[in-house]
């Protein structure tokens, strides 16, 4: 029974028994002053009445706004991690390229991928894979200006999307290479992993969200074929790798 309800049960029991037996027992104890008593009884019943449901309609208001809340934030955050959802990045990507379009702002994105998440997960259970992911998703963050986009896409994929031209992306790639390799110190321990990261460039790679975000993942299977634990970018973008 929900705590609202078990409220009305015990405040409904509560006035049968005042209604009820109220009049008898003052009758007898304040023969002479039962009138008047009896008239206070009647609008302090009311009051209470008037507490008791301003309470549970601000109770009832306040779980509607946290659940509001939630929902928002599922539309737009990660639940795990924090970053920004799959939606929310490709609405954020469509922006940045429609304002790329008009003014001529570089623009780059990045999909980055762990390696060897799955045998993390086998060997320290998928707690110690979750704490994984949010650290990671520091990392993120940290390597990451307020004006860039940073969003998990699901399992171990993360992209970023950075308003820098092809040297600074290129550089960011490097810089979140290096940053994986560093060891994470979780509750359960020391955990190390690698990362491979793919990059695309606007427009050289695509002038759409799509085409971008797939021009990246190739590079970052690319990386993975070779080797992994580096960055790289399509073949029509010099420097295609770095480490």
């Amino acid at each position: 029974m929900k705590s609202a309800t078990r409220i009305s049960v015990v405040y409904l029991a509560f006035s049968v028994a005042w209604i009820g037996g109220s009049d008898w027992a003052l009758s007898l104890l304040f023969p002479s002053h039962f009138p008047l008593i009896s008239l206070y009884k009647g609008w302090v019943f009311a009051l209470v009445t008037a507490l008791l449901l301003y309470g549970l309609m601000r109770r009832e208001a306040a779980k509607r706004d946290r659940v509001e809340r939630e929902l928002r934030s599922l539309a737009v955050y990660d639940s795990l991690t924090g970053l920004l959802n799959r939606n929310c990045f490709i609405e954020n990507l469509d922006k940045a390229i429609a304002l790329a379009e008009r003014d001529g702002s570089p623009l780059g994105v990045l999909f980055m991928d762990l390696d060897g998440f799955k045998e993390v997960n086998d060997r320290f259970g998928h707690q110690v894979g979750d704490e994984l992911l949010i650290e990671v998703g520091k990392r993120l963050l940290f390597l990451t200006r307020s004006a860039d986009s940073a969003a998990r896409f699901g399992g171990d994929e993360f992209v970023l999307l950075v308003h820098n031209d092809a040297k600074g992306t290129e550089t960011l790639a490097s810089r979140l290479v290096e940053a994986m390799r560093a060891p994470f110190f979780l509750r359960s321990g020391e955990v190390r992993t690698t990362a491979s990261v793919g990059y695309a460039l606007f427009p050289e790679h695509g002038r759409q969200s799509r085409a971008l975000l797939r021009a990246a993942d190739m590079a970052m299977y690319k990386v993975k074929d070779s080797g992994k634990n580096d960055a790289g970018a399509p073949p029509s973008v010099e420097g295609t790798s770095c480490g």
